[in-house]
């Protein structure tokens, strides 16, 4: 069996070569991203069904296995549909209880030294010790049509939480919420958001809704109109994922997205080599002439947070500034931060 494998290895490695260079069609190039999928039966697939289950993981493999071009039988998760049966389940009950579970994570500034904003994040509780986390949430939710009803649990929660928390009084000013695509296709949705504004008692100007760049790309218009109305309510807009392949610099600045957050795959890669490194400066330098606020993701070391620095970013968020947390734990890593900045002599925030 070895001598199997090792026989078709090459052949994975031409693929996978040939897929990263440009392909040139008449006049025109193109590059084609290409992800290669080594599974073999039986001994990594039981039978047929099993084989399927592992080929719908495919398009979300990528986010867990890294920057990789082909994968194998242990980057896959076992038995992948009873798992998502289940989450389904359980997402459906947080819903119909309006209890779904959030994690908060800051959002640091460079200029002041401390957090500036606190973007909440979407869970889910299973079991004692596990939560599944919001891009998994999310898919779970537009698979079972549950994403309208998640995505106003979700907002209203969230501001729920900063009214009653204190959060402003550390200096947080905004609150940054995911709007998932769903909720862009309801008619008036932005009315939608404005009257849950109202009814938990924040001012619009704290609230920073990010959208992701499929969103743009799927649902230009409705989204436009909506986002000129709530700007004119005192609502901030952040392109969020900025650099995962949905969207061009021209859908970018023809809308009103005064913060851009750079997805942490196009950080890591930059920071990854010199040709990386010259494209992220370049593509920050083209934000910051625009005028545009420009934030870091996926931050885990001081070595990345000062590279970042010295790119001009404005915001940097990541593990070095805070992992997700409680509503409870967040709280208390705001007052520590405060706490440390003010002893650091930085202006309040």
């Amino acid at each position: 069996e070895c001598d199997e494998y090792s026989a078709w290895s090459p052949r994975l490695c031409a693929i996978a070569n040939r897929a990263a260079e440009a392909w040139k069609i008449t006049s025109d190039r193109f590059e084609l991203p290409v992800n290669v999928a080594v599974l073999r039966c039986p001994k990594d697939c039981a039978n047929a069904n099993d084989l399927v289950d592992r080929i719908d993981q495919l398009l979300d493999i990528p986010d867990r296995a890294g920057n990789r071009h082909v994968f194998y039988a242990t980057d896959f998760v076992a038995d992948k549909k009873r798992e998502d049966a289940s989450i389904a389940e359980a997402l459906e009950r947080s819903i119909r209880t309006g209890t779904p579970e959030l994690r908060y994570q800051p959002v640091h500034s460079v200029a002041d030294g401390g957090t500036i904003a606190v973007e909440a994040l979407l869970c889910l509780r299973m079991g004692e010790d596990r939560l599944i986390r919001q891009h998994d949430v999310i898919r779970i939710a537009e698979r079972i049509g549950v994403t309208q009803r998640l995505a106003h649990a979700f907002l209203e929660r969230s501001l729920r939480w900063y009214a009653s928390s204190g959060a402003e009084a550390y200096g947080v000013r905004r609150l940054e919420v995911r709007l998932l695509e769903s909720k862009c296709l309801e008619q008036d949705w932005d009315e939608s958001i404005l009257e849950i504004l109202a009814s938990t008692g924040v001012d619009p100007s704290r609230l920073c809704l990010e959208i992701a760049e499929s969103v743009v790309a799927n649902v230009p218009n409705e989204l436009a109109r909506g986002m000129a109305r709530l700007e004119s309510k005192g609502v901030a807009f952040a392109l969020d994922d900025f650099g995962s392949g949905y969207t061009d610099l021209r859908s970018v600045i023809d809308m009103p997205f005064p913060v851009v957050k750079f997805d942490k795959r196009i950080v890591h890669t930059g920071l990854s080599s010199d040709k990386g490194r010259r494209l992220l400066e370049g593509t920050a330098r083209l934000f910051r002439d625009l005028g545009r606020i420009i934030v870091a993701e996926g931050i885990e070391t001081q070595e990345q947070a000062d590279a970042m620095t010295a790119m001009g970013f404005d915001y940097l968020q990541g593990y070095r500034f805070g992992r997700p947390c409680g509503e409870t734990e967040i709280v208390v890593l705001l007052a520590a931060d405060r706490t440390s900045g003010d002893s650091r002599g930085n202006p309040p925030l």
